[in-house]
Parts: C-alpha cells; structure tokens; sequence
C-alpha cells in the first residue's frame, strides 16, 4: 500500500511540471515578441483599444456640452454621453456685442438704461446709466485687448445660453438685462438679468474692464 501510495505521489508530481513550465514559457513568450498569447492580452490597456486607430486626420475632442472642457482628446471615438465638439454649432465672424439694460418705472427726464458695445474694427460704444441727456461715448480699443475681449464674447459655452431660447435664470421685472452676440450675420441674444454663470459673468467683466480703462471718465459719478 506504501508504495502504491509513492507511486502515485511521483505521477502526480511529474504531471504538474509541464504545467509550471510552459506558464513560465508563456512569460518569455511575451517578452521576446507578440507570439505568445498571454503577452498579447498583456499589452491591451482598454477594452475599446482596438477601435482607437493609429492616426487621424483631426484630433477627437470628446466634450459633455458645447463650449465644455474636453473630457478626452485624440484619435478614440468618444464614449457617451460624451460627443465629438465637430458637431456644435460654429460662429461666423464677429461682428459686435451689446450687452445693455435698463429699469423702470423711470421718472421724466432721467436716463435709466445702459449699454455697452463692442464692434469688430475694436470700436467701444457705452451709454452711461443716470446721464441725461442720454450721449453715447466712444473709444478704441487696441487690437490685442480687443482680440482678449472677442475671444471671451465668442465662448461656445455663451454662444449656447444665448441660444437656449429661454433666459438660463429666473429673470425679474422690474430690470433687464440683454446680451446679444452678431457673428457672421447672424444674432444669439437672450435675457440674461442677475444670471451668474461663469461665461455670462465673464462677458461683463470683460466689457466693464474696456469701459473702465478707457471711458470711465465720461460717466457721471455716483
């Protein structure tokens, strides 16, 4: 019976080698090339890998919103609810902005609105709240500042809240506030009053800045 028993235990042992051994084997396998199938499995970082392609004519920019940050850029196909930015609408020209407002009732012989312009050629129209009779002051803007401005007046993101269709916060009634983007001969415009979403926010602080360096002397003082 002992040796029945030590029989069986050496064929149990020199079954189990081969095992062991070719394991091994399959690791030198995907070192040395790409024969080996557990060195190709290896080397799969994603499970959608494949339909990554090598190159790409342009780079995949996977965004969750219009005007968004990109959630992932290269050549893979984006994953929902992310989509590729090459669908969002594109802006044609800049042609000028207008941010402006007003409140009322207003008394005779007052001014109660405001606006503020700025056009392509840098032209900066403002018309100063509470100045009656109501003037419009103008200035240049130099090309630079100028290109800094548009750059924040053209965001995708505000594109998009300009042309929601519905004002993107609960509007008042008793003041307004409008913003209106011309680009390409088209309009985007919407009420924007007390909205305080960064790239509405953006905007005006953009304008005020300009009106601030280079027309805040023509306004009446407060």
């Amino acid at each position: 019976m002992r040796r029945l028993l030590l029989l069986l235990a050496l064929g149990c042992a020199q079954t189990s080698m081969p095992v062991a051994t070719g394991g091994s084997g399959g690791g030198a396998g995907a070192t040395g090339g790409s024969n080996a199938t557990g060195g190709s499995g290896g080397s799969t970082s994603t499970p959608d890998a494949s339909a990554c392609p090598p190159e790409c004519f342009r780079a995949v920019r996977c965004v969750t919103a219009c005007g968004g940050t990109p959630v992932s850029v290269g050549c893979c196909p984006c994953t929902p609810p992310a989509f590729d930015d090459i669908s969002c609408p594109r802006l044609g020209a800049f042609e000028s902005f207008v941010d402006g407002g007003g409140s009322g009732p207003c008394p005779p012989n007052s001014d109660c609105s405001w606006s503020t312009e700025l056009q392509a050629s840098g032209l900066l129209r403002h018309d100063c709240s509470g100045q009656f009779p109501m003037a419009v002051h103008e200035a240049m803007v130099p090309a630079a500042e100028r290109d800094a401005t548009i750059a924040v007046l053209t965001d995708p993101a505000l594109v998009s809240l300009l042309d929601l269709g519905k004002p993107p916060c609960q509007p008042p009634t008793d003041v307004g506030e409008t913003m209106t983007l011309t680009a390409g001969g088209k309009k985007h415009s919407n009420s924007v009053t007390f909205c305080q979403q960064p790239p509405i926010e953006n905007a005006r602080q953009a304008l005020n800045k300009l009106v601030q360096k280079y027309l805040i002397d023509r306004c009446p003082k407060r």
